[in-house]
């Protein structure tokens, strides 16, 4: 862990909560934290008896998860990953947990050896994905758990292409973010979202479904830096109170007094 002396990028600035989370999750198949401790404590969940060797196992299995975790190679790799897709302050990113999740994506498809260009396309559009969507805003360790149990259970390649394709359809990108975040700035951001989620090879190339103000149809984002930051989704303001443009004007005798021109004849205060 002597590199983290020397590590400013503030983009990732795990807990050790979040540590313990990521470790656990990756390496165990499991996303509730609660099964972490009746692991170590020997608990053997088909029997419901306290064995020994399974806390050995557990202890040495959370011990390989920690150090994958901390790997230099591993976490700058993700950094850089996430960079790539357009968050390059610590501001833009508004989910902990996603950035969680997604690091525990990076680290188990490593795990499978699956290609680097095939695990930096599949962490960046599932980051992106549960960011937009607040995938895990609400219930995160069993969110953490039905995901990662079906990623092991189906493969990445098949429960991937159907999460994208139920959670960002045509009328997500059409009407439900539009219409939640409605300022014409903002459409550039939705159509980059878009193309790093729409993947068209596995090479990163990128198309765009349907063309976007200012937005190439094809842009490739795997091997060069993000032409545009992400923009701050804007956040909701009061809106009762609106501020008065015009005064209201009504005929009839009133006791405002409106001051004539310099110049003029009749210079002086009118009532």
């Amino acid at each position: 862990m002597a590199w983290v002396r020397k590590e400013n990028d503030d983009i990732y600035d795990p807990s050790y909560t979040d540590m313990l989370r990521v470790a656990f999750t990756s390496e165990f198949k499991r996303g509730k934290l609660q099964d972490l401790v009746a692991l170590l404590s020997g608990r053997n969940f088909e029997t419901k008896q306290f064995e020994e060797s399974i806390a050995e196992t557990s202890f040495a299995g959370l011990k390989q998860g920690v150090l994958n975790f901390i790997n230099e190679t591993h976490f700058k790799r993700f950094v850089m990953i996430i960079r790539s897709a357009g968050f390059v302050d610590p501001s833009l990113i508004g989910s902990q947990n996603a950035l969680n999740f997604a690091y525990i994506l990076y680290l188990t498809l490593r795990g499978q050896g699956k290609m680097a260009a095939d695990i930096e396309s599949a962490v960046r559009r599932w980051f992106v994905m549960s960011a937009l969507t607040g995938r895990y805003s609400g219930s995160p360790e069993s969110t953490f758990d039905f995901d990662i149990r079906q990623m092991h259970e189906q493969g990445f390649d098949t429960f991937g292409p159907a999460t994208f394709a139920g959670e960002l359809s045509d009328a997500y990108w059409d009407a439900l973010l539009p219409n939640r975040y409605f300022i014409p700035a903002i459409i550039l951001v939705i159509g980059r979202a878009r193309a790093i989620i729409t993947t068209a090879t596995a090479i990163g190339k990128m198309t765009i479904c349907k063309k976007r103000i200012g937005i190439s149809p094809n842009w490739s984002a795997l091997n060069s830096p993000a032409m545009r930051p992400a923009i701050r989704f804007p956040k909701e303001v009061a809106k009762n109170q609106a501020p008065i443009i015009c005064p209201t004007k009504r005929r009839g005798a009133n006791f405002v007094t409106e001051l004539r021109p310099t110049g003029l004849t009749h210079s002086s205060p009118k009532v």
